[in-house]
C-alpha cells in the first residue's frame, strides 16, 4: 500500500478500498479495520466485540469467492486474504482481481427498467438455487461480465450457506434488499414488481402475498429513509 497507495474509492473510518493497476493487472484493496463506524468508536460494544472476536471477514470472502467459483457462479477472485492483530486489534486485508464491468446501479442490464428488473431476478434466482445468500444484495454488488454475458457476484463480505431452516428467511432478505435497490434506482415500484414476478416464476416462490407485503414493507421504508424522494407506487 505504501509503495503502491491506488485511487481510493470508498473510504470510511471502519474501512476503505483502493483501486490498484499493477503489472499483473487491476486488482482491488479492501481494508477492514471495524464492521462499522461505531464499532471501530466502541459507540456500539455489540459490532466491536462481533469485529474482535468473529473469525476473519477477509477469509469469509476468499472461502465464499471459493464456494461461488465451485457452484458454477462468477465473482472477483481473491488474489490474498490476510488478519493482523495489533495490540490483539484485528485488521483484515483482501485483495481481489477487477471484474471488467460496471454494476448494474451504474449500468442498468436492459433496455428498459423492466427488463433490468426481470434480468436481476435471474441473478438473484441464480444464486439462491445454489444455496447461498448475499450480505448486501443491492445493484450496486452485482455485475454482467461483458466477456461472458453472465453476472458476477461482488461485495461478498457476508455471502454465506445458510443451513435449512434459517436459508429461506436469508434468501428472502436478499429479494427485499433488491427489490429495494431497484426501486430507489428507479423512483418506481413497477420495475420492483417485476423483479419479483420474475423471481417467483423462475424460484416458485414466493407467494403473492409475500410479495404484497414485502413491497408494502419496501413503500414503508423509503418514506422512512427518503420521505423527500418519494417512489411512484
Amino acid at each position: 500500500m505504501a509503495e503502491n497507495p491506488g485511487t481510493v474509492v470508498v473510504k470510511y473510518p471502519c474501512r476503505e478500498v483502493r483501486r490498484i493497476e499493477t503489472p499483473q493487472g487491476v486488482v482491488y484493496l479492501k481494508y477492514i479495520r471495524a464492521l462499522t463506524d461505531a464499532g471501530l468508536s466502541r459507540k456500539d460494544l455489540f459490532s466491536h466485540l462481533k469485529w474482535v472476536l468473529r473469525p476473519s471477514r477477509a477469509l469469509c470472502v476468499w472461502r465464499a469467492s471459493v464456494a461461488l467459483e465451485a457452484a458454477g457462479l462468477e465473482c472477483p477472485m481473491p488474489v490474498l486474504a490476510a488478519r493482523k492483530r495489533i495490540h490483539g486489534y484485528p485488521h483484515d486485508i483482501i485483495i481481489t482481481r477487477e471484474v471488467p464491468a460496471k454494476d448494474c446501479r451504474a449500468n442498468p442490464p436492459g433496455k428498459t427498467p423492466q427488463e433490468a428488473a426481470e434480468r436481476i431476478a435471474q441473478a438473484a434466482a441464480d444464486l439462491h438455487a445454489a444455496g447461498f445468500a448475499h450480505g448486501d444484495f443491492i445493484m450496486g454488488n452485482i455485475c454482467v461480465n461483458p466477456a461472458t454475458g453472465r453476472f458476477s457476484y461482488l461485495d461478498n463480505d457476508r455471502t454465506w450457506r445458510p443451513k435449512w431452516p434459517v436459508r429461506r428467511h436469508y434468501q428472502r432478505r436478499n429479494l427485499a434488499q433488491m427489490g429495494y435497490s431497484i426501486a430507489r434506482k428507479f423512483a418506481a415500484m413497477a420495475p420492483c414488481r417485476a423483479f419479483l414476478a420474475k423471481y417467483a416464476e423462475i424460484a416458485g416462490w414466493p407467494s403473492e402475498a409475500e410479495r404484497r407485503r414485502m413491497e408494502a414493507a419496501i413503500m414503508k421504508r423509503n418514506q422512512t429513509n427518503h420521505p423527500d424522494k418519494p417512489i411512484e407506487p
